[in-house]
């Protein structure tokens, strides 16, 4: 009985660690961010190939990272509402991260358009 009660404490108790949802092309994610929350998504990419995708709603205090398979920060730190692309350097997850910073809340909406070869078709222009 002690077992069980102790396993249920701490499967109660401990916070729960959430795996980021994968996004592939043509998926749009949205949501709310607050105060120590972190939506996480990730999209395999190739060595040198591109990503491309929009930012289609950004409200609030909501702040768009995107970090490559080793965690920095890729193509400037923060991104803000309108389209994005960058070539990964390494194959890997590249990770799209949505956040606020201090107390703040926001609003997002990321549209992943496609990740592409640049020696095969060439990208839409902006």
């Amino acid at each position: 009985m002690l077992r069980i009660s102790l396993l249920f404490a701490i499967l109660f108790f401990l916070p729960r660690l959430r795996a980021p949802d994968t996004l592939r092309p043509g998926d749009v994610v949205g949501g709310l961010v607050s105060e120590g929350d972190t939506a996480s998504y990730v999209t395999e990419v190739a060595a040198g190939h591109f990503i491309m995708g929009e930012i289609t709603g950004l409200t609030g205090d909501a702040i768009v990272e995107l970090l490559d398979p080793e965690g920095r920060a890729v193509a400037g730190a923060t991104f803000s509402a309108g389209p994005f692309a960058f070539e990964a350097s390494e194959a890997g997850n590249t990770r799209v991260q949505i956040f606020v910073e201090d107390d703040g809340a926001g609003d997002f909406e990321v549209f992943l358009d496609r990740k592409f070869n640049p020696s095969r078709p060439t990208p839409p222009s902006w």
